[in-house]
């Protein structure tokens, strides 16, 4: 059990003395109290206040003798101020009342009465308050002790503590030791599975040659080599990001260019971004003071007094909508000139935020900023500048490989490519943004499906699309419109059938598939008759590739209706199990990504390709190259025109991407904003996405996140360049 942290003036130390005493005659779950007082245990030559944040931190229950001198004692507040951040239970006693004598031989005095509610608040906390306490020291041991990957909390404590802590009222830098730990087991468990798999093919392989079987078992001893060094990198990468590619570069050494772990080890230490130092920041507005408040476009962003939080707060609203928390108390502030990004300085450094729902888009490391440093962003919105008191000024490209297409105040739902590098963008209300995705037209809108809910999108012809969209009784109906005339009509489908999601094949092969969440419709594309009514349910997603084969997500799994067939198969193993599939792209080989509706973590993710008369299923976005930014369920994806790359859109703005092997994989996230559409560019190097915001961008494909060789260069030229 815990101490008992009591917190009193000297001129209480006699009733101190008292209620200490009687505190040693009581238990609690058959474990004796135990006091914590400094004049009791405090040696010479030990630093005293580093020892009352030690004692106060660790304890189960802080007691404070209430008297005017204890509230005019300096040392007393200070203790309490502590006791409040390290979120312990307080317990406050009149020092008055306890020094009380009983006037009745039956009743008990102040002293008992005293012991006996510290001891009833122990039994109440029934212990999670000890396991908080202890959560509490060593998160700030692990602090203090460079935040070393091997100093994160494991096995089953930490799996006591992930599920105490949804309740528990917890410090800053606890929760932020226990998402560290978190990580870290699941990179543990992850490259644990990985060695594994390495041991399993070891044993099978036991009668090849002695040569291949030696390679077999040096690949499953360089797996955990791997895992802990991944959870090393994990440890330092925010703050230490030299030292995070240090560690990286070390663990993928010379090793295969094919090596999961060391790609993922290489990934995550480039996942904080380096700075420039300026000898010219003229191009940048700098504050005379730092600012605990900054407002740009229609939002405001303003410190939480007392808190690490930032409250976000639109025009014209009187509270904040949302909150990004630092951990860390921000000395200043700085919003994007478009009131998109907050940018936060702190001691963990500069965060950027979007200021939708406060959620992290990207650190920026590598500078060593004092308080008193002010934040600035360029004109454009494309870089932040961080000014030292001494003069020294730090640049960050904030978007790396993301450019702004149009900024619109339309709901994108969902997008159809119409070939030649086109694609039509569908907004809720109708509208269609059509894009030349190599970039050389200017949007086009057209606006004539007047709609209050429009939810799907599909290629009809070069030139014209099917929407699926309510009309102006409020029944859905699939609607066909000519883009170049601005014509549409609604379409004549099964009496009562209220379409949801449409998909046509890019190539006009095949079928036209629609369904309403419940079956799946497949109409001729000619004639629009009815070929097949397939009976299904949880349909969230539907497809069809260039070679007419219909792909739909039917609850937990996948099923697959070829060309000129009318009844479907399911793929070998299932797709994504425990989630549905909410976004499908298929390349039309007879390989499909489907996404999960969680996030591509939990709800999963498969590639699933047709080999040898059998639909196999393998794997997918890879877990961990996704950034742990909350939750980010999949809305959209896309596949290169060479089938060699996905990408797939996510709810917080993430942009992932697959390589078609379904070998490896990375993540740019740059915007925020839900992504609801997304289609690569002709060359394949890019891609350009629509978000429910209204925002049209193009992001770059990073050819060197798959590549370790590459990554290893991206690695040197940091640990070369840091400012640090």
């Amino acid at each position: 059990m815990g101490h008992v942290f009591i917190s009193y003036s000297r001129k209480q130390s006699a009733i101190a003395d008292r209620l200490e005493a009687a505190l040693s005659s009581r238990s609690v779950a058959r474990e004796p109290v135990s006091v914590w007082r400094d004049v009791n245990d405090l040696r010479a030559g030990e630093s005293w206040d580093a020892r009352i944040v030690a004692a106060i931190r660790g304890a189960s229950l802080v007691v404070v003798l209430q008297s005017s001198d204890w509230r005019a004692s300096q040392p007393c507040q200070k203790e309490l101020a502590q006791a409040r951040h390290y979120r312990r239970p307080i317990l406050e006693l009149d020092a008055a009342a306890l020094s009380r004598e009983s006037m009745d031989a039956a009743s008990p005095d102040g002293i008992t009465r005293g012991a006996d509610e510290i001891a009833a608040q122990l039994r109440r906390l029934a212990g999670s308050s000890e396991v908080t306490a202890n959560l509490e020291v060593r998160a700030a041991a692990w602090a203090e002790g460079g935040r070393r990957g091997r100093d994160l909390m494991r096995g089953r404590a930490l799996s006591r503590m992930l599920k105490l802590a949804r309740s528990a009222d917890l410090s800053d830098s606890a929760r932020l030791y226990l998402r560290q730990s978190a990580r870290g087991r699941r990179l543990r468990l992850l490259m644990g599975a990985l060695a594994i798999v390495a041991v399993i093919v070891g044993e099978v392989a036991l009668r090849v040659p002695a040569e291949l079987q030696r390679q077999l078992e040096e690949q499953a001893v360089d797996s955990l080599r791997l895992a802990d060094a991944t959870s090393e990198v994990a440890a330092v990468v925010r703050t230490d990001p030299k030292r995070a590619r240090e560690l990286a570069l070390s663990a993928a050494g010379d090793g295969d260019a094919r090596n999961y772990a060391a790609l993922l080890a290489c990934q995550l230490a480039l996942t904080t971004r380096l700075p420039q130092e300026l000898s010219d920041s003229a191009d940048f507005a700098f504050p005379d003071e730092p600012r605990p408040e900054d407002a740009a476009g229609d939002m405001a962003a303003r410190a939480v007094p007392g808190s690490t939080r930032i409250g976000l707060t639109r025009r014209g609203q009187a509270s904040p909508h949302a909150y990004a928390n630092p951990g860390f108390i921000a000395f200043d502030l700085a919003l994007s000139p478009d009131g998109r990004r907050l940018a936060a300085l702190s001691e963990q450094g500069v965060i950027v935020y979007e200021t939708d729902r406060g959620q992290e888009l990207m650190v920026l490391g590598g500078a060593t900023l004092p308080m008193g440093s002010t934040l600035s962003w360029s004109a454009d919105g494309t870089r932040v500048a961080a000014h030292a008191p001494e003069g020294r000024t730090f640049v960050w490209d904030a978007m790396l490989e993301t450019s702004i297409i149009a900024d619109t105040d339309l709901w994108f739902m969902d997008v159809a490519e119409l070939g030649d590098g086109r694609a039509a963008f569908l907004s809720r209300d109708g509208t269609v943004v059509v894009i030349d995705a190599s970039g050389e037209k200017p949007p086009e809108i057209v606006d004539v499906l007047s709609s209050t809910q429009a939810t799907s999108i599909a290629r009809a012809s070069e030139n014209a699309v099917y929407v699926a969209a309510l009309d102006e009784s409020g029944d859905s109906r699939l609607w066909h419109l000519d883009l170049g005339t601005g014509e549409s009509f609604t379409m004549s489908l099964e009496d009562g059938y209220q379409p949801l999601y449409v998909a046509a094949s890019p190539s006009g092969v095949g079928p036209v598939a629609v369904s309403d969440g419940s079956t799946l419709l497949l109409l001729d594309a000619t004639s629009l008759q009815s070929l097949a009514t397939i009976e299904t349910g949880g349909i969230l997603a539907i497809e069809v590739d260039e070679e007419g084969r219909t792909f739909a997500g039917a609850g937990t799994t996948l099923i697959c209706v070829e060309p000129g067939e009318t009844s479907p198969i399911t793929p070998q193993g299932g797709v994504v199990p425990g989630a549905q599939a909410r976004s499908l792209a298929a390349t039309g080989d007879g390989t499909v990504l489907a996404v999960g509706y969680g996030t591509p973590r939990g709800g999963g993710s498969r590639l699933v390709g047709y080999e040898e008369g059998v639909w196999r299923a393998s794997s997918g976005l890879y877990p961990y190259s996704i950034p742990l930014s909350g939750a980010c369920s999949a809305r959209a994806s896309a596949v290169s025109s060479d089938g060699s790359l996905f990408a797939v859109g996510l709810s917080d703005g993430t942009v992932a991407f697959l390589d078609g092997a379904g070998y490896s994989s990375y993540a740019s996230h740059e915007l925020s904003g839900e992504i609801r559409g997304i289609v690569f560019a002709p060359d394949g190097r890019s891609v350009v996405v629509a978000t429910r915001d209204g925002l049209i961008a193009r992001v770059a494909v990073n050819e060197e996140g798959l590549s370790l060789p590459s990554l290893r260069d991206a690695l040197q030229a940091g640990v070369g360049g840091s400012t640090e």
